[in-house]
């Protein structure tokens, strides 16, 4: 299964994915999907299957707003 995720898009799975053939539109959609991705050297964008199953906007963040209360002395 993990050669599958890390396995890329054809552009045919890439445009039923992001609904157009041209690259700045597909860009467009992919970063408001939360979808990350690579660009080659002709400037369309190249994204895995994990990307896609697994995108930015669905992963866990840490939370870096906690108070450090280690920080505190009692004196």
């Amino acid at each position: 299964m993990a050669t599958i995720l890390n396995e890329m898009l054809t552009e045919q799975q890439l445009i039923e994915l992001t609904g157009y053939t041209k690259a700045s539109a597909q860009i467009k959609q992919l970063k408001l999907q939360g979808i990350h991705y690579h660009l080659r050297s002709d400037g369309k964008p190249v994204v895995t299957w994990t990307a896609v199953n697994y995108p930015f906007t669905h992963r866990a963040v840490a939370n870096d707003n906690v108070p450090n209360f280690g920080a505190i002395s009692n004196g």
